[in-house]
């Protein structure tokens, strides 16, 4: 399950910040069942990167985090039609945007 927590969200410029929630299928090292990042969106660009992750022991990003860390140089990412980031974009920038 992927989800953009709507709270928070928050923009400059063409540019969105936002946080994701992923639960994970299977615990990730047997202890880790949710990420949450710090997402950012272009929306000119249709562009992402990642510019922080918490790793989490509950589904939800529930519980104290396991492991917490800003991303080393985030790259930008260049969206593929119709794949999942591209769809958050689009959620989160027509959020914001209007």
């Amino acid at each position: 399950m992927y989800a953009i927590e709507k709270e928070g969200m928050s923009r400059k410029g063409y540019i969105v910040h936002a946080w994701q929630v992923v639960n994970l299928a299977t615990p990730r090292e047997g202890k880790v069942r949710s990420v949450r990042s710090l997402v950012e969106f272009n929306c000119r660009f249709r562009q992402s990167r990642t510019m922080w992750v918490n790793e989490h022991p509950e589904r939800d990003a529930g519980g104290e985090a396991v492991r917490s860390g800003q991303v080393n140089n985030p790259e930008w990412i260049q969206l593929e039609a119709g794949a999942l980031t591209e769809k958050l974009l689009e959620f989160s920038c027509s959020h914001i945007m209007r």
